[in-house]
């Protein structure tokens, strides 16, 4: 028969005020006896009623449709790995959903009898809220970061590259997602390191650095940019990385000297 506790004799009653204060939910199953138990925060979190039965049925019924069979697989491999593993949603009477990451092991049984699992529950609905939080931000950056026309870069106090703008693609002629999280030695030659590293040194000492220079894109073109290397700081006020914005003036100067040849021309010809 499967039942199910309001209490959990595996820990002091500290630790368990501990677990729960914690939003830990801990929770055991005796094979050999057949019996669930679950402490009050796993009840809360599976939206259980006092004095009910947690049965596969229920759980089937609490966890998120799209997350049941993914929960079920977890639960086979763990008779194989000895550990179960598996985040899932779970879904409350009312409709509230809430996101738990669960893990537990298995601990071997008498001989010829089933395994008992223990194991604790863990309610991160809010670490998940700010985490699509924190994408939908950064989604918004990109897409900020690419309707710049320029390339667009961020580089941490360790010119470790953290962000690349969606004109690189077109530059490196590779998606840019090859080059984040390497030092800006991997994308740039020897030569280019030589003249920017002081650049950068001055930018993380605090410095707006600015120039100008030619570059060459992946199929052979030369064009020219002007430079900006700005230092990106910290509530502290201490600087902790270096904001890179790279406008292509290749056509405006283009211009300049098509318009300076010109009024060349007028003088000669007055």
């Amino acid at each position: 028969m499967i039942v199910k506790s309001t209490g959990s004799a595996e820990f002091s009653p500290e630790l368990q005020r501990t677990l729960e204060a914690s939003g830990v939910g801990v929770y055991s199953f005796d094979g050999a006896a057949g019996t669930f138990v679950v402490d009050s925060t796993c009840c809360h979190l599976f939206d259980l009623d006092d004095g009910s039965l947690l049965s596969p049925d229920v759980m089937a019924s609490r966890i998120h449709p799209e997350d049941l069979g993914r929960y079920w697989a977890a639960a086979k491999d763990s008779m194989q790995t000895g550990t179960f593993s598996c985040d899932y949603r779970v879904v409350h009477r009312n409709g509230a959903v809430r996101f738990v990451t669960s893990r537990g092991h298995l601990q071997p049984g008498a001989p010829g009898a089933p395994p008992r699992l223990q194991g604790v529950c863990i309610d991160v609905t809010s670490q998940r809220a700010l985490e699509l939080q924190l994408q939908a931000t950064e989604s918004r950056m990109q897409e900020l970061a690419d309707g710049v026309p320029g390339l667009f870069s961020y580089l941490d106090k360790d010119l470790n590259i953290r962000f690349m703008s969606a004109q690189y693609d077109l530059w490196h002629g590779h998606p840019r997602a090859k080059h984040l999280n390497q030092h800006v030695t991997s994308v740039i030659t020897t030569d280019t390191w030589a003249r920017h590293q002081p650049l950068y040194e001055r930018c993380l000492a605090g410095e707006i650095v600015r120039f100008e220079e030619e570059r060459t894109m992946s199929n052979g073109e030369k064009r020219f940019y002007s430079v900006t290397y700005q230092p990106h700081c910290a509530a502290s006020g201490e600087v902790v990385g270096v904001l890179s914005l790279a406008i292509d003036t290749t056509d405006r100067l283009a211009i300049q000297q098509e318009l300076s040849r010109s009024n060349q021309d007028l003088e000669q010809f007055a």
